[in-house]
């Protein structure tokens, strides 16, 4: 019996020691997997921002108040569609109205006063062409009077001429020598008469036309003030247009109104309040914002992504594929904005929509687990060098 029980002990011992060695087998044999797998297998690395937002491709569209005042009007609701130029809301304008009112009233009257001096200037002008007229005309007989005076005059010269000549001949008496220098004397004394009479005509006129032109000039200098006057009101009645207008706001684009502030009529809002975001029709995308460290560099176009909307649990709605398109420049400490164009269809239970939060994922490339590893002990040793820490 002792035989046997000896064998069974020695076969035991057999099968002991190769289920060792086979578990020892395994264990490096798993040993090599795993190393290789750390040394030479690739997992995709990823740069996450979890601030990222839907938005259509057109910019949003602000409408803010440009005025502090009271809300007259309100013609638009929530998710409603709206034209370019429709009217949203009106702020009570009833003071600016009441004086645009009157200065259209002081417009009506400048333009009244206008009509009445051009009409008193051509009348005057009209005035100091006639008397120019008859000026020219007057001193154009007075100056045929003269030439006829003056030609009598020096006929009377010659005519005393002769009889003093006869006179000294004894032809003539003295009494002929005597009447003829009267009549020299007397056509002398209506020349010299005619001379004065001309001169005396035109100072009249010249004074006249003087009168005339002055009167002109303070007409015009009216007229001129009434033109400033004009310009001024209607500098200010466009000031109060303007101002007016502004109070009425309306659509900058087409779109749907994606926000609205709760307001009533007559509620009071502040210059800059933000009262609606117009989202213009258009694709949608995603844009993300990456801390500069992350993202300069490591981020380009082309990069594969996905995107999880907050309040849409992944495992449950799924998440959306997307591709990097553009990438900002950033300054300083600022946040790298990336834009990304979604790629394939949504999940249909997942609403896409201008404004759903979110967060991103960009692949930026794959690395094996031991680079992984030694990237993420390099940057604790710098977050700790940063920090002011020793060395290790």
């Amino acid at each position: 019996m002792a035989q046997p029980f000896d064998r069974t002990l020695r076969s035991l011992e057999q099968d002991g020691v190769r289920r060792y060695l086979v578990a020892i087998l395994l264990a490096v044999l798993l040993l090599g997997a795993w190393t290789a797998w750390f040394l030479f297998g690739r997992l995709s690395v990823y740069a996450v921002s979890a601030d990222a937002r839907l938005e259509v491709e057109s910019a949003a569209h602000a409408l803010d108040a440009p005025t502090s005042a009271r809300l007259a009007a309100v013609h638009v609701a929530l998710d409603q569609q709206v034209e370019a130029g429709e009217m949203l809301f009106e702020l009570e304008a009833d003071s600016l109205e009441e004086q645009l009112v009157e200065i259209r009233r002081q417009l009506q009257a400048l333009d009244d006063s206008e009509a009445a001096l051009e009409t008193e200037i051509e009348a005057l002008a009209s005035q100091r062409r006639l008397a120019k007229r008859t000026k020219d005309a007057g001193l154009a007989e007075a100056e045929a009077r003269h030439r006829q005076a003056l030609a009598a005059a020096r006929q009377a010269d010659t005519e005393l001429g002769r009889f003093t000549a006869l006179h000294t001949e004894g032809l003539a008496s003295a009494a002929e020598v005597d009447r003829a220098r009267s009549e020299s004397e007397q056509r002398w004394a209506a020349v010299e008469a005619l001379e004065r009479g001309g001169e005396r005509q035109r100072a009249e006129h010249d004074t006249r036309d003087q009168e005339l032109a002055a009167g002109l000039d303070q007409l015009r200098r009216d007229l001129a003030g009434i033109h400033e006057q004009r310009a001024l009101a209607r500098a200010s009645a466009a000031s109060l247009d303007h101002e007016i207008e502004l109070r009425t706001l309306r659509a900058p684009v087409a779109g749907r109104v994606g926000q609205l502030a709760e307001l009533t009529r007559g509620a009071v809002v502040a210059a800059g309040q933000r009262l609606a975001t117009i989202v213009p029709e258009g694709r949608p995308r995603a844009v993300a914002f990456f801390a500069a460290a992350e993202a300069s560099g490591r981020i380009r176009p082309g990069q594969p992504a996905r995107l999880r909307l907050t309040g849409f649990p992944a495992l449950q709605y799924g998440s959306l594929d997307a591709t990097v398109t553009r990438v900002g420049s950033e300054t300083g400490d600022a946040a790298v904005r990336v834009e990304l164009d979604l790629a394939g269809e949504a999940p249909a239970a997942i609403p896409v929509e201008h404004g759903l939060p979110g967060s991103a994922e960009v692949e930026i490339g794959r690395a094996s687990p031991a680079a992984l590893l030694l990237y993420a002990a390099g940057r604790a040793v710098d977050r700790r060098w940063a920090g002011g820490g020793e060395p290790p």
